[in-house]
C-alpha cells in the first residue's frame, strides 16, 4: 500500500485535489479520498478502478 500517490504531487493526504478532484461520490482510490478521474493508476498502483474488478 502506498501512503502517497506520486500522481498527486506526493501530497499523500486523505484527499488529493490535483489527482482526484475531491469527487467523494466516486470512490476509486481510497488512498486519495475518492478520485474524480477514471482511476489514477499511480495512486494505488493497480492501474484500474476498484469497481472494475481487482483481477
Amino acid at each position: 500500500m502506498n501512503d502517497k500517490c506520486p500522481d498527486c504531487k506526493g501530497k499523500g493526504d486523505t484527499l488529493c485535489p490535483d489527482c482526484c478532484g475531491r469527487m467523494e461520490d466516486k470512490p476509486f482510490c481510497n488512498t486519495c479520498g475518492g478520485c474524480g478521474r477514471e482511476y489514477c493508476e499511480t495512486c494505488k498502483g493497480t492501474g484500474k478502478s476498484r469497481k472494475d474488478g481487482e483481477g
